[in-house]
């Protein structure tokens, strides 16, 4: 619909995703400014990493390919390899930065 509809669908990826992207930039900016993280582009970062969690699990519970409703055990398992990829894939930009 978002053809069709191109304010609706814009007006709804800024409030949806665009809040997600905001809150987890917040969340990166801080730890950066903690010295936990390097980072040039939080929103960037944060954006990138959104879309590595939407996949796998969330894609397929979205095409209503997954039988239920995910258990929380099923969420864990799907996140925590999406935040080790994101933040190794952060320590390697930061190495390869510092050369």
């Amino acid at each position: 619909e978002g053809h069709r509809h191109h304010e609706m669908a814009a007006g709804f990826y800024r409030a949806a995703h665009g809040g997600v992207v905001a809150a987890v930039a917040a969340h990166l900016q801080r730890w950066h400014e903690q010295g936990l993280l390097q980072l040039e582009d939080p929103t960037t970062d944060a954006d990138r990493f959104t879309h590595i969690l939407r996949s796998g699990l969330y894609e397929r519970v979205l095409l209503g390919l997954h039988p239920s409703r995910p258990t929380q055990r099923e969420i864990e398992a799907a996140v925590r390899p999406a935040v080790r990829t994101f933040l190794r894939g952060l320590a390697c930009t930061a190495t390869a930065a510092s050369r």
